[in-house]
């Protein structure tokens, strides 16, 4: 990520690092919640599977947020491609977004908008994906490695399968729900960041649009835990 690439997304939304600090936040607040509840005393015992799932959370946090923001044009037009690059560039960042001043977006631009962060998204939940369960099934073998052969012995060979799905297959989960359930949920976010923004009041009390998009993001950041919960276990991951 070039420093300029993030620099104008920094000057065209004074909240991205705000927006960032709470995904980042509420992600591993939830998460280690719900590691806590569902491992119980193994929790420190499997810490490893904990630690891979938190890097590859806060990729994705990064991601989610930074790929949907607007960038500032600091005064210039950027220079504008020529064929289907010249389209993509022209797309709105987020569909329900704002657009910058001088510019208007059509609604197939928008919709495109869609499609686009769809398949950004996508290819970032594929990435992610592949290198968290790699990760994660490298620490299943090496604690199997690394116990007593008389234990090894007595342990079903079931136990550590489980540890260890599929990986292709925890990709493809990862890119599917970064392409759907993600993207259409920030596409709405940044909608309502939009909207609040807007707002006269907005201007009168400038923390609003800071606690409003905190508390959003802890109700979204529950709600896509369910979505990926539930698609997981359609995909047999879980």
């Amino acid at each position: 990520m070039s420093s300029a690439w993030l620099r104008d997304r920094l000057l065209g939304d004074p909240l991205l690092l705000w927006k960032l600090g709470c995904e980042l936040g509420l992600d591993f607040g939830l998460a280690t919640f719900t590691e806590l509840r569902r491992r119980g005393g193994d929790f420190w015992s499997e810490a490893e599977f904990f630690a891979a799932d938190l890097a590859v959370g806060s990729v994705l946090d990064v991601a989610l947020v930074t790929l949907i923001a607007t960038p500032a044009t600091l005064g210039r037009s950027p220079a504008v491609r020529q064929g289907l690059l010249g389209a993509l560039q022209r797309l709105p960042a987020a569909a329900l977004g704002f657009a910058p001043a001088g510019v208007r977006y059509s609604k197939a631009q928008r919709a495109l908008s869609v499609l686009l962060k769809g398949t950004q998204y996508g290819a970032v939940g594929m990435a992610c994906g592949l290198t968290g369960q790699a990760m994660a099934n490298t620490a299943a073998l090496t604690r199997r490695a690394l116990r007593p052969k008389a234990e090894n012995k007595s342990k079903p060979e079931d136990e550590y399968e489980e540890l260890m799905p599929s990986i292709p297959r925890t990709a493809l989960l990862w890119a599917s729900f970064m392409a759907g359930s993600a993207n259409v949920r920030y596409q709405l976010l940044a909608g309502l960041d939009t909207a609040v923004g807007a707002l006269p009041v907005s201007k009168r009390y400038v923390a609003l649009p800071a606690l409003v998009t905190a508390a959003v993001r802890f109700a979204n950041n529950i709600v896509g835990g369910e979505h990926f919960a539930q698609q997981a276990r359609w995909a047999l991951v879980q």
